[in-house]
């Protein structure tokens, strides 16, 4: 999250429409604060730990929903489970992670991709989507949306998960 802090400090000035809201707590929240602070980035806001049934307001009134891991192997086959709750919430996504998500935000061109700890590459992100007609993000939401409800959702893990049991039972 210290990249994305860095990224809104970039175009703190130059977009100052950009806000960066950060929901929720963790080991680093108060590391996370001071480096806001110690950067300038008026254009970050903390909201401290929400209570889990109010998340769903947060992702909704969002622009965009950005989800970033660190840059190394283990998070190239790796898809957060953010990744999948951004897709159902319908927003348009900026994802900075490599390998299997971004595929899937490719896929369901429902976004944009960045390179992880890369604050330069994720501002210039930022100022694209910003810069995306609102029609195009709105679509972008949507096919997210679709895409989660055709391959992700509940009901697609369990029929798919019954099919690899029942192929394995048989020695497939």
């Amino acid at each position: 999250l210290d990249t994305a802090i860095r990224a809104a400090q970039l175009i703190r000035d130059s977009h100052p429409q950009i806000r960066l809201l950060m929901v929720g707590t963790g080991a680093k929240e108060q590391e996370l604060r001071d480096l806001a602070d110690s950067l300038g980035a008026s254009n970050v806001v903390f909201f401290g730990r929400q209570p889990y049934e109010s998340m769903p307001k947060y992702y909704t009134a969002a622009d965009v929903l950005l989800i970033h891991l660190k840059d190394i192997p283990l998070f190239e086959t790796a898809i957060p489970s953010k990744t999948q709750v951004s897709l159902a919430s319908g927003r348009p996504i900026l994802l900075a992670i490599r390998g299997d998500a971004a595929t899937i935000i490719e896929q369901a061109n429902c976004g944009i991709t960045a390179p992880p700890e890369n604050p330069r590459a994720m501002a210039e992100a930022m100022i694209k989507l910003l810069n995306t007609p609102l029609e195009e993000r709105e679509a972008m939401g949507r096919r997210g949306r679709q895409f989660y409800d055709d391959h992700m959702c509940l009901e697609k893990g369990a029929t798919t998960l019954e099919s690899l049991l029942y192929q394995a039972s048989l020695g497939h």
